[in-house]
Formats: C-alpha cells, sequence, structure tokens
C-alpha cells in the first residue's frame, strides 16, 4: 500500500504491525495524527490512544481471529472520545500488519448521551406528574364522595320542594365533578404503567343488561331507546376484568346518549370480530354502541382517542368533559390486548366498537351454602373523617 495517498483522506488511518508482542503503529495519515493529537508512528496501538477498551481491542487483535469492527473510547488530553474501528489485513513494507480506519464519532456520542439524559429527566417529570395527579385527584376525591352521600341523606329526609331542588342540583354537580376525577385517576395511573386488570368471572348479559337499567334514567324526557343485541352463541359468562369492561361501555352509551336526541343507543355483542385474530384456545367477542345521533366526519373520529380531545370546543362548552373518557377506553381496551375504533357518517350517526380476546367459562360452579349474617357487628374503616361520619349515620 502507498501511504501517501492517504494523508488526503478525513478518516484516520493507523497501520500497525500484526504482532501478538506489540502491535506497533507503523504508519499514521494526517487524520490520525490529529484524532490521537500527536504523531504516534513508533508508539503502541495502547499508547496511540489510551483506554480500557483500546486495551481490549487491542488484546482481540493478537487472537488468531481478530474482529473487523468494534467501538472504542479512548483518552485524549484528559477527554474521553469514541470512535468505530473498521480492520483489514494489509501487506505494508513486507510485513503483515492491521489496517485500522478509524471514525471519530465522539460528537454524535455525546449528542446520545445528552438525549438520554434529557429524556430521563422527561420521564422522571412524567412519572412526577402522574403521581401528583393521582394524589390530588384522591385527596379530592374522598370529601367530594362523602359530600355526595351526605347530599343522598338530606333527601332521604324529606326535605321541602325548594330545599330538595338546591340538594338535587348539588348532587348532580358533585356527581360530575367525581367522574372527572375517577377519569383524570385512571389516567394518571395509565400514564404512570400504574394500572393492572383483574381476571373474574363477568356474566355478560346480566353486565349488559345491567347497565341498560342503570342508564335508562338518562333518557327521560327524550325520544331514546335503549336496548341491547346480544347474539345467541355468545357465551354467558366470560373471563375478565368487569369494572373495567362496564367502564368502557357506560363510557360508550353516555357519549352516545350525549349526541342523540331521537332514535335508539344498541349495545351489540357477538362473535363478528373483524380486526384481531381469534386466539388459539379462546373466544374474540366484538362490543359496539351504535346511535342515531348527529355522526361525525373522518376528520374527528381520527381524533377522539387522543387525551383531552373532543370533537371541537364548542362540544366542550356544551356537554362538558375533560376528553379523557375515550383515551381511557383505547388504553383499557389495549391492556386487555384488543383494539377500539369508530365508525360513523355525518348525520346518521355512529358505532363505536372494541374487540377483546376472552375465554368462555363454564358456568357449572357449585353454590356455597354460606351461613346467615344477620346480627353480626360490622367493622367499617375510613380514612377520612367526613367519610366515617357519613358511614355512620
Amino acid at each position: 500500500m502507498n501511504p501517501n495517498a492517504f494523508d488526503a483522506i478525513p478518516v484516520a488511518l493507523c497501520v500497525v504491525k500484526r504482532d501478538r508482542k506489540a502491535l506497533t503503529c507503523l504508519y499514521t495519515n494526517k487524520a490520525m495524527r490529529l484524532l490521537a493529537g500527536v504523531d504516534v508512528a513508533g508508539k503502541t496501538l495502547e499508547q496511540a490512544l489510551p483506554g480500557k477498551d483500546c486495551e481490549t481491542f487491542a488484546r482481540r487483535l493478537k487472537t488468531p481471529t481478530p474482529p473487523d469492527e468494534a467501538t472504542i473510547s479512548f483518552s485524549r488530553g484528559g477527554e474521553t472520545r469514541w470512535a468505530i474501528v473498521n480492520v483489514s489485513e494489509e501487506r505494508h513494507e513486507g510485513q503483515d500488519c492491521f489496517a485500522l480506519w478509524i471514525t471519530d464519532i465522539s460528537a454524535s456520542k455525546k449528542a446520545e448521551e445528552t438525549l438520554k439524559h434529557a429524556i430521563g429527566k422527561a420521564d422522571a417529570a412524567a412519572a412526577q406528574k402522574s403521581n401528583f395527579l393521582a394524589t390530588i385527584s384522591h385527596e379530592i376525591r374522598s370529601p367530594m364522595q362523602s359530600v355526595y352521600g351526605l347530599l343522598e341523606m338530606i333527601e332521604l329526609e324529606k326535605p321541602s320542594d325548594t330545599i330538595l331542588n338546591m340538594t338535587q342540583t348539588a348532587r348532580n354537580a358533585a356527581s360530575g365533578l367525581l367522574e372527572i376525577l375517577d377519569d383524570v385517576l385512571d389516567f394518571a395511573k395509565m400514564d404512570a404503567d400504574q394500572m393492572e386488570l383483574d381476571n373474574f368471572e363477568v356474566p355478560v348479559r346480566t353486565l349488559v343488561r345491567g347497565l341498560i337499567e342503570a342508564m335508562a334514567v338518562k333518557v327521560q324526557g327524550k325520544n331514546v331507546v335503549l336496548k341491547d343485541d346480544i347474539a345467541p352463541d355468545v357465551p354467558f359468562v366470560i373471563a375478565g376484568d368487569p369494572k373495567r369492561l362496564r367502564q368502557i361501555i357506560i363510557n360508550l352509551m353516555g357519549n352516545a346518549l350525549k349526541f342523540t336526541k331521537d332514535g335508539a343507543v344498541t349495545v351489540r355483542v357477538s362473535k363478528n370480530v373483524k380486526y384481531i385474530a381469534r386466539p388459539a384456545r379462546g373466544i374474540a367477542l366484538r362490543f359496539e354502541v351504535t346511535d342515531t345521533g348527529i355522526g361525525m366526519s373522518e376528520d374527528v373520529a381520527s381524533r377522539l382517542f387522543k387525551p383531552f380531545v373532543q370533537a371541537d370546543n364548542s362540544t366542550s362548552r356544551k356537554y362538558g368533559g375533560t376528553g379523557l373518557g375515550l383515551s381511557i377506553c383505547r388504553k383499557l381496551a389495549e391492556l386487555m390486548g384488543g383494539v377500539i375504533g369508530v365508525d360513523s357518517v355525518p348525520g346518521e350517526g355512529s358505532t363505536f366498537w372494541f374487540e377483546i380476546p376472552t375465554e368462555e367459562v363454564s358456568t357449572d360452579s357449585t353454590m356455597l351454602d354460606l351461613p346467615s349474617l344477620d346480627g353480626l357487628s360490622v367493622l367499617s374503616v375510613e380514612d377520612h373523617p367526613m367519610g366515617a361520619k357519613e358511614i355512620v349515620k
């Protein structure tokens, strides 16, 4: 090889004698001398690029199977630098040698370390934010739950119509605030990866029909019918988290009722999945909440499952809410191993759906003959004074 031809290239080149005792630098080009800070011709490779990485690299070069490439760090003037070394076997002045092509990657390595540090700080800040939201939501929720309970008790005392109207208004406001706090608390848990699902028996028909009965109060005074449509081949009982499954369905039903003035809201359950594979063991179910409401465009539908997003600003002003409900539903569906989405036509209505894998549970369970609890005392533990007062009443 002609050493003088390499002085003009920007990549550092160091030619070292192939020897099991010492790897002596026989030639360095200009870029190598700049990289090392001095002319290292005649020095060993370990002296040219001092550092533990280079010592390890040199030992590997002395073996019968030397590496083709390595990433090393070395010290220059008290500063740590990084380089990628490509190795080729050459003849130089009649001797077996290694040609080491060395690319300085110190700038990109520093940028990588800076990015890692920034990501670490961002993750820590996000975790701190999530923990704060979870804590503050819990601290607000406890007294608000007590306020809600006490307002219910006032209504049971048969107050005057004026007082009753005021307490009902206050209770509705407290209920709305509790729903918002629940959303914030759930979102904070999910954001911090602290949400865990249970695995219990879920009676599908009982769950769906119970939700329809619970939501019936929201259609009073409206020309809207609530109904279910559960396919005959859907199992009576499946395995899953009943609380979170109920949370998804009731959120989708609540949204449907907000935007439906006339017609129907239908909850369907079937095995007609379209977007997830049927598991080798078990089944997959598709849940749908279909309404005859105002519908929406594809552009609006594509943004709905993002946090804090609603159809538009007028939606927030007219109907309230945080824009977290559908985002929470998406995360819950994904935690269950499923997917969620919406099909909608403006002016005709929407179908919100989710599909999840699950298992059928045998209903041949033995009923336990439990003793009666009549006449027994109950120990109630409550960490908030207002809650304790409410329970005593």
